[in-house]
């Protein structure tokens, strides 16, 4: 059967032009494409069933957003770009004590990420760093379209929503040739810090 992608890629209610857009399935490249002056894309595909596929949208200046895909027939999809907020460089160091602090000063969203820590494939990274990250404004319309939905399941087995609190996208690639970074398996982790309005 045939898979038919259509939809748009928007920012805050503005149209992307020239948004790369890329399908993959089971690690290969289906397609790739752009969108056009009005931010809109439509791609007729062979359908790959029992498995689902991700199209990933994606823009200079912008967090990547991604959606995942399956079936036949046509399905409409709209991309909700995050600008970027955060975007800085740092020299990682294998077994290195210590974290690169970024900050945005707009929301007061600060991050830590540790220095030693940073690895290319699972394997220790030595080098420069790219770090990228966007805050989510969980009280608007705009900024919860730009998320997957939330669901949890309780312990009896009954799925139900979840109420977001604040939400970031991190990104980490090496800045020599922008491959992608990731964290140690025994890594604590990026240290995010969201400012909130009400008491949490």
């Amino acid at each position: 059967g045939k898979l038919t992608l259509q939809g748009t890629v928007n920012s805050k209610a503005t149209k992307i032009f020239e948004a790369e857009l890329e399908l993959t399935a089971a690690g290969s490249v289906v397609f790739t494409g752009a969108t056009d002056r009005l931010g809109k894309f439509s791609k007729r595909v062979e359908a790959t069933l029992g498995y689902a596929m991700t199209l990933v949208a994606r823009k200079e200046g912008f967090a990547n957003a991604s959606r995942r895909v399956a079936g036949e027939g046509t399905k409409h999809i709209r991309f909700e770009l995050l600008p970027l907020c955060v975007k800085g460089r740092f020299l990682a160091t294998p077994g290195a004590c210590g974290t690169q602090h970024f900050m945005d000063e707009q929301s007061g969203a600060s991050f830590d990420v540790p220095v030693g820590e940073i690895c290319n494939g699972g394997r220790p990274f030595a080098g420069e760093v790219e770090f990228r990250a966007a805050v989510v404004d969980v009280s608007t319309a705009g900024g919860l379209q730009a998320m997957p939905p939330l669901l949890g399941r309780s312990v009896g087995g009954v799925v139900t929503p979840m109420q977001s609190l604040g939400c970031v996208f991190i990104d980490l690639q090496d800045a020599s040739d922008a491959s992608k970074l990731g964290l140690a398996s025994d890594s604590f982790g990026i240290e995010a810090r969201l400012q909130s309005s009400v008491a949490l």
